[in-house]
């Protein structure tokens, strides 16, 4: 008969595995997920202090030019956005199905 906290059959006959084995939390999938989103999102915030940080004379220059745009295409950035995100639950409801 096996002890309890080793490995070996349970009382139903199933393999139990080694007390001291590791195994990968069953949530970090999600925590990555979540850390790629924090950064993709933060990267419009990052990005331009990035840059000013880095080369200071190109900000001055790039930064109001980006603004700019951002703003001429205020309307399909959002389209886009929307999009993605539409897709992106699509594929997650479909997953759950």
């Amino acid at each position: 008969m096996a002890d309890r906290q080793g490995s070996g059959p349970d009382r139903r006959g199933r393999d139990r595995p080694h007390h001291r084995q590791h195994h990968r939390r069953p949530g970090w999938r999600q925590g990555i997920a979540a850390l790629t989103i924090l950064v993709i999102t933060l990267m419009a915030a990052w990005v331009p202090l990035l840059l000013a940080a880095v080369v200071p004379g190109a900000s001055t220059r790039l930064l109001p030019w980006l603004g700019g745009w951002m703003t001429a295409n205020n309307r399909w950035i959002q389209v886009v956005l929307g999009f993605g995100f539409g897709i992106w639950l699509l594929a997650k409801g479909v997953n759950g199905l």
